[in-house]
C-alpha cells in the first residue's frame, strides 16, 4: 500500500471519528439541553420562605437576599408562597390568609431577587389550616369523582394565577405542585393542570415530589425536570460519620440515576435540608423532632450530599431549606433548618464557589 493510500485511509478514519463525536455531542444537546427549557448549569439554590402577608416586601427581606443569600454563591432562589385548605378532605383553597404572602409582597421579592442577579423559582404550597392530624400529602377523595373534580378545578385556578404572576415577573422556573402525593395518581387531571399552566407560563416546569412519590408519578414526561423534596432518611443513629452518610446516599443516587434515565429528565432537589439537631439525618423531614444542638451533623449531611452527587450529570440543582426574611437568623444555638451563621453555611459556600464567611 502506497503512502498516499495510507494517508487517505487515515483521513477517512479521522472523518469518521469527528462525525461520531459531533453526533454524540448533538445527542447530548438534544437530550439534555434543547429538550429541557431550563438551565444547563447547576442550580445553586436555596429556599426562601415566609408565612407572613408582607414580610417579602420588608427591608429585612431585601437585606437577606442581597447580603446573606447572594454572597453564599447562590444563583437561584426558590420563593415559597403558601395557600390553605381547611382539612385534607376540603375542596376550597384560600390564598387570602394572613399567612399567605400578598401578591404585591411576592412580586417585590421576585423583582428584588432578579435585580440582585438571582434567578427565581416560584413554588406554591398547600397547607391545612385546621387539621393537625393530616398534612398536604393526605389530600385525597377516594372514589368521590365529584370531589376530585371540584378540588382540581379550584387547584387549577389557584396554580394558574401564580403561573401568571411568574410569567409577568420573569420567573425562570415554576413548580406546579408540592408533595401532593395523595393526588398524583390522578394522571389525566395533573396533565390538564400542566396544560393550563403552559397556556400562560412559558418558562420551565417541574413538580416537587415527596420522597418515594417520584416513583409513582406517571406524567414526568409532561414536565421539564423531575423535582424531589429530597428528605431521605439516611442512618438509624445519631452522630453518624461522614463516611456513613455518604454510604447512605450511594444507593439513593443509583436509584435516582435510573429514574432520570427512565424519563429522560434531569433531577432537581426542589427542597433538601437538615436541622442542626442531634439525629437530624434520621428523618430530615421531621421539623418537630426534639434534641440538642448539633452543628456538625448538619454540616456533615450537607457535605455528604455534595460529595456523592457533585459529578452526577442528572443532578441539575438543589434548593436548601430554608432562609427567611431575617438576616440574623440561625447561629450556634439554633436547631432549625437554616444554615445561616453555622458550619453548614461554610460547606454550602465551598461547593457554591463563594468566599468563606466572616466569623
Amino acid at each position: 500500500m502506497s503512502l498516499a493510500q495510507r494517508q487517505r485511509i487515515y483521513f477517512a478514519i479521522l472523518i469518521v471519528i469527528i462525525v461520531g463525536v459531533v453526533a454524540v455531542a448533538a445527542t447530548i444537546w438534544f437530550r439534555y439541553g434543547r429538550q429541557f427549557f431550563g438551565p444547563s448549569e447547576f442550580m445553586k439554590g436555596v429556599s426562601y420562605t415566609t408565612w407572613s402577608a408582607r414580610a417579602y416586601a420588608s427591608a429585612e427581606s431585601d437585606t437577606t437576599l442581597s447580603q446573606v443569600i447572594k454572597p453564599m454563591g447562590v444563583t437561584w432562589v426558590s420563593i415559597i408562597v403558601t395557600c390553605y385548605q381547611e382539612k385534607a378532605s376540603s375542596r376550597d383553597i384560600n390564598c387570602g390568609t394572613n399567612n399567605t404572602p400578598t401578591d404585591e409582597s411576592l412580586k417585590h421579592a421576585i423583582q428584588y431577587a432578579r435585580r440582585q442577579g438571582l434567578r427565581v423559582m416560584l413554588k406554591p404550597h398547600i397547607d391545612l389550616s385546621n387539621d393537625k392530624t393530616h398534612w398536604r400529602g393526605d389530600i385525597e377523595f377516594g372514589t368521590d369523582d365529584a370531589a376530585w373534580r371540584v378540588w382540581f378545578e379550584n387547584y387549577t385556578r389557584m396554580i394558574v394565577r401564580y403561573a401568571q404572576i411568574a410569567q409577568d415577573n420573569g420567573v425562570e422556573y415554576f413548580v406546579i405542585g408540592t408533595e401532593l402525593q395523595g393526588t398524583s395518581h390522578r394522571a389525566d387531571q395533573w396533565r390538564a393542570v400542566i396544560k393550563a399552566v403552559r397556556a400562560v407560563y412559558k418558562g420551565s416546569l417541574t413538580y416537587a415530589a415527596n420522597v418515594e412519590e417520584e416513583h409513582v408519578i406517571s406524567w414526568w414526561d409532561a414536565l421539564d425536570a423531575i423535582g424531589i423534596d429530597a428528605y431521605y432518611s439516611l442512618t438509624p443513629g445519631n452522630d453518624p460519620s461522614l463516611a456513613d452518610l455518604k454510604a447512605a446516599w450511594s444507593p439513593i443516587a443509583d436509584d435516582l440515576e435510573q429514574l432520570s434515565q427512565k424519563w429522560n429528565r434531569p433531577i432537581i432537589f426542589t427542597e433538601i435540608g437538615y436541622r442542626s439537631v442531634n439525629g437530624a439525618n434520621k428523618n430530615p423531614w421531621d421539623s418537630g423532632m426534639s434534641g440538642t444542638v448539633d452543628l456538625q451533623e448538619q454540616a456533615d449531611c450537607y457535605r455528604a450530599v455534595f460529595e456523592v452527587l457533585k459529578d452526577k450529570a442528572w443532578w441539575r440543582g438543589a434548593f436548601w431549606w430554608n432562609w427567611e426574611p431575617n438576616p440574623s437568623a440561625g447561629g450556634a444555638r439554633d436547631v432549625d433548618y437554616t444554615a445561616n451563621n453555622k458550619p453548614a453555611e461554610d460547606v454550602l459556600r465551598f461547593y457554591y464557589g463563594a468566599a468563606a464567611r466572616n466569623k
